[in-house]
């Protein structure tokens, strides 16, 4: 999953930088214009990104001020991935907090870690339901339990989160300081064939906060 990222973030990566190449080398007279630098001086001087530069999912209209922003911290990210990887092994990724809405695939990533954990548990993936847990803090987390994946960066729109429990709000966004993702075997035998009939049926489970006639959404990414 993670080597994907980042062969993902190094080809775009090569691709915008060769872009500002040429730009500089048109803008000092050592290369002529052609389509494509024209094209890209014209979207930059408006401060719009480059359609080209669009290789993963962004607001439709974000700027280009915008746009270079947000992947610059998705570079950070998968840097310090790659560092830790190289200094601790494969096996500490599995601690570390992941900005989910700083991953190019994040639908990727939650399909990893369901992955892993089945290959833990030595059972299918289908046999696996996720358990989630808002913290406020890492030191929240029962050290003993195994499974378990830290993400961060997640906003709460339209409702507010304490003590692993969601309430009305009045406040348009609210920071979820840390998710705790689990992937576990079903204890209850209703709930294992309540799972088997959402399958079935294409449907996901109904969570046990009804929010009725009000948008309530979790957020990855605070673009706009």
């Amino acid at each position: 999953c993670f080597e994907r990222e980042v062969n993902f973030a190094s080809n775009l990566l090569r691709s915008v930088r060769q872009d500002l190449t040429d730009i500089q080398a048109v803008c000092d007279g050592s290369k002529k214009q052609t389509n494509d630098t024209r094209d890209l001086l014209n979207n930059l001087s408006k401060g719009i990104t480059p359609p080209t530069w669009k290789k993963y999912r962004v607001p439709p209209r974000i700027s280009a001020m915008q746009w270079m922003s947000d992947f610059v911290a998705r570079l950070k990210q998968l840097d310090k991935l790659a560092t830790l990887t190289t200094n601790e092994g494969v096996q500490s990724l599995r601690s570390v907090q992941i900005w989910l809405g700083g991953l190019f695939t994040p639908e990727a990533y939650l399909t990893a870690t369901r992955q892993c954990a089945a290959q833990s548990l030595q059972v299918s993936l289908e046999e696996l339901i996720m358990h989630v847990q808002m913290l406020d803090q890492p030191s929240q987390i029962d050290s003993n339990k195994q499974n378990i994946f830290l993400i961060t960066g997640l906003k709460l729109q339209g409702a507010s989160c304490r003590n692993n429990a969601l309430f009305y709000s009045s406040a348009i966004i609210d920071d979820i300081p840390l998710l705790a993702i689990e992937w576990k075997m079903p204890t209850d035998p209703a709930l294992s064939q309540k799972k088997e009939q959402s399958t079935r049926s294409g449907q996901a489970n109904t969570s046990e906060f009804h929010f009725y006639e009000r948008g309530v959404a979790v957020l990855a990414s605070a673009l706009e």
